[in-house]
């Protein structure tokens, strides 16, 4: 019996020998409620979904006076986190508008400002996850017939099948700078529209154009993240990264492996 409790002892010890020295190789796993997740199985909502999201930024965004009065546009991008109850934590610009520091501040004002989301879900757990949202700042410019009509008539054409499987032409100007905008700017419409897919097309006709375009590049990666198509997005982001630019560098760290 002495014999058998001595064995036992051993095993027991060693039991405990092996789980002390497994914990140094596999420290415990951080648990679900305390991690940041990218994606997960159901995706934080905000009340009436993306054209919620879009309606609200419409209703509630102030056009900075001097950003007017200097004819500044342009796209700020803000990363956050939809906490498990559903508020905003964390925001901050990761793209920027350079020289509108004004612009900046709006488009981060207006991410604090959104109401309660629905939260997202991990294996039926509500769980922290990250988004990064553009906020585009454009004014509404009048309407004139100058020689910029007369121009535009010069003109080749770009076929695409859109979201909802219609064929669009796009009309698209000779003059190269002014071709590669035209494409950029259809892009940034249909994104704004949902049509991701459209977009990327779009995005990608500038890139064929002006092929170190910053702008059409960050912008196609986010809409290749909106289809959850992150190896893409990531091509997209390593090459502004190659460039020697840091515009993307948030968005690598949190999306890219």
């Amino acid at each position: 019996m002495k014999y058998i409790l001595v064995i036992f002892t051993l095993i027991i010890f060693a039991f405990k020998s092996y789980s002390q020295a497994s914990c140094y190789v596999n420290p415990p796993e951080i648990p679900d409620s305390e991690k940041v997740f990218l994606s997960v199985h159901e995706m934080p909502e905000f009340p009436g979904g993306d054209e919620g999201i879009m309606k609200f930024i419409e209703t509630n965004i102030v056009y900075p006076d001097s950003a007017k009065k200097n004819h500044i546009e342009g796209i700020v991008y803000v990363y956050f986190v939809i906490n498990r109850v559903g508020n905003v934590e964390n925001a901050k610009v990761v793209r920027g508008i350079k020289g509108a520091n004004d612009l900046n501040k709006e488009a981060l004002r207006l991410v604090n400002a959104m109401p309660t989301w629905e939260p997202g879900k991990h294996n039926c757990n509500k769980v922290k996850v990250t988004f990064t949202l553009p906020v585009k700042f454009a004014l509404k410019m009048k309407s004139s017939t100058s020689n910029s009509t007369i121009e535009f008539e010069k003109l080749y054409n770009l076929n695409v099948v859109d979201s909802d499987n219609k064929c669009i032409t796009y009309k698209i100007k000779a003059n190269k700078k002014a071709s590669t905008y035209y494409f950029y700017d259809e892009g940034v419409k249909c994104f704004e529209k949902l049509k991701y897919k459209t977009a990327i097309d779009l995005f990608q006709a500038a890139l064929s154009i002006t092929n170190n375009d910053v702008d059409a590049l960050y912008n196609c990666g986010v809409c290749y993240s909106k289809l959850n198509d992150f190896e893409n997005a990531c091509k997209c982001w390593h090459k502004i990264k190659a460039m020697n630019l840091n515009d993307a560098n948030q968005l690598i760290k949190d999306n890219c492996k």
